[in-house]
């Protein structure tokens, strides 16, 4: 793949004009369409495949854009900012489902991590303890602020959904996951 032309940090600058020229997009579906037959793809099929990241990527001129940046810009037009997916679901680009949003912000709304042990987000289990080993900690403003240490990991994890509604406002995983009750998945197929 070539490389693109990038704006700051790194974001890649999205060619919109050149990419309307062959596909459509419909922000209701957060679908890429080809409307021009290109290297073994039908006219009318779906444009994209589904990184191993859960993305939606798009390649156009050997280069791999995300489709959810590629959507904001068609919208929007180019932006510094990341483009954040308000539900969580990584392949749903709806324009609906997209807001801008800084690297702190986008990163609160993320599910929980594969290797939590705890069963809620931000809680630890922390040894040593005699009494209440359940310790609720947030992330703000570059820090770790503790919220406490509880008997059980429900009553730290409630803390921690307190804390995130109240610092974090629309950026935080509980807000953003009831939003995400009208998910879309994306069905990529080729025209063979």
């Amino acid at each position: 793949m070539k490389s693109a032309k990038l704006l700051e940090d790194g974001i890649k600058v999205i060619p919109i004009d050149e990419m309307k020229k062959s596909m459509s997009y419909d922000p209701m579906t957060g679908e890429f369409t080809w409307i021009e037959a290109r290297r073994g793809m039908c006219d009318g099929s779906k444009a994209g495949h589904i990184s191993k990241r859960g993305y939606v990527a798009l390649v156009w001129n050997y280069t791999v854009y995300r489709a959810h940046r590629v959507a904001w810009a068609w919208v929007y037009g180019n932006s510094l900012s990341q483009v954040d997916h308000i539900n969580g679901n990584k392949s749903d680009n709806r324009i609906s489902n997209l807001r801008l949003a800084n690297r702190h912000e986008n990163g609160r709304n993320r599910k929980i991590n594969a290797n939590n042990t705890s069963g809620f987000k931000g809680v630890y289990f922390r040894r040593g303890l005699k009494v209440r080993s359940w310790q609720a900690m947030i992330p703000l403003n570059g820090k770790r602020i503790s919220l406490g240490y509880f008997e059980t990991p429900e009553k730290a994890g409630e803390a921690y959904k307190q804390a995130a509604i109240k610092y974090y406002g629309e950026f935080d995983y509980f807000t953003s996951q009831a939003k995400s009750a009208q998910q879309i998945e994306p069905q990529i197929q080729s025209c063979y």
